[in-house]
């Protein structure tokens, strides 16, 4: 409408530019979370369900792991930076739009492409740290495991060296000989019973994974909606302001068409005046000859 090089134009391109970089900015009360965020609330998650379940060393080894992931990013990205200039940068680019005043918006934009600039090149590095401490997640959740499962061999195995001995004693006094069936009995018990725990806690955590990747599959839907409606939103009044505008340009064609009418009224009405004037002095010039010359 206004052409690619208009003002509006350039500032919906710059306004889509900044709109590309919001998912890199966290704020408490935005939908927009990085990636890197969503791993550091799931490691606090696996590490409030290991302590839950008593594996306080494998706990705190996934929470120093956490920590450095954090510290790195903190001190080798420049989040802090991105988010102010990005920041300044909207509220310079609306000034524009509402005041027609870019001084600002020709001060912040370079200072945000080099903030920008920066991110970019250390994302890969970030993305590293992120796969470091996801394979440092799934590490532990298996050592916590092997952990579980060496204690219940151990656990076996004494109880399989008790029989034995009580079976020897068994042997030698033929009052025991019962005590045997009865430590089979509580070994073959005590088998089942873990190996019905180690299956339950199996089944926990594919359970939680798939909580996890419901919550994820939930969070983007939700931010899918809320951008749909905003979407929505703004094409309904960009459509009743065009519709609205139509209406304005009709009602001057037709008032401008009303007034040339009108124009054209009073042209005529004149000229048969001034036509009719004329008739008049002329009867009456060729009355008053006629009069002289009689």
């Amino acid at each position: 409408k206004h052409g690619v090089d208009s003002t509006e134009a350039q500032i919906a391109q710059h306004r889509a530019e900044l709109a590309r970089t919001r998912e890199f900015v966290y704020s408490d009360d935005s939908p927009y979370w990085t990636k890197w965020y969503k791993l550091k609330g799931k490691v606090r998650w696996v590490w409030n369900q290991l302590k839950l379940k008593g594996y306080y060393i494998v706990a705190a080894e996934i929470e120093r792991s956490r920590e450095v992931f954090c510290n790195r990013i903190e001190e080798e990205s420049n989040c802090e930076g991105l988010s102010s200039a990005r920041n300044a940068a909207v509220e310079a680019l609306n000034k524009w739009e509402q005041e027609d005043d870019r001084t600002d918006w020709n001060e912040a934009k370079p200072k945000y492409d080099a903030e920008l600039a920066k991110w970019n090149e250390f994302k890969p590095k970030g993305e590293e740290y992120a796969e470091v401490l996801e394979e440092k997640i799934c590490k532990c959740v298996r050592t916590s495991l092997t952990v579980h499962a060496t204690a219940q061999d151990y656990e076996i195995s004494t109880l399989k060296n008790e029989l034995s001995q009580k079976g020897r004693e068994a042997q030698q006094i033929g009052e025991l000989h019962g005590r045997t069936n009865e430590l089979d009995a509580t070994v073959e018990e005590m088998r089942t019973w873990i190996q019905s725990l180690i299956h339950m806690n199996q089944s926990l955590i594919n359970g939680q994974c798939k909580q996890l990747e419901e919550f994820e599959a939930s969070a983007r839907t939700t931010l899918e909606q809320e951008w749909q409606i905003w979407l929505e939103r703004t094409t309904s009044t960009h459509t009743n302001l065009v519709n609205w505008i139509q209406e304005r340009i009709a009602e001057m064609a037709a008032l401008e068409k009303e007034e040339a009418a009108a124009r054209n009224d009073y042209k005529h009405e004149f000229y048969d005046s001034i036509k009719e004037i004329d008739n008049r002095r002329l009867a009456l010039k060729e009355m008053l000859s006629g009069s002289i010359f009689d």
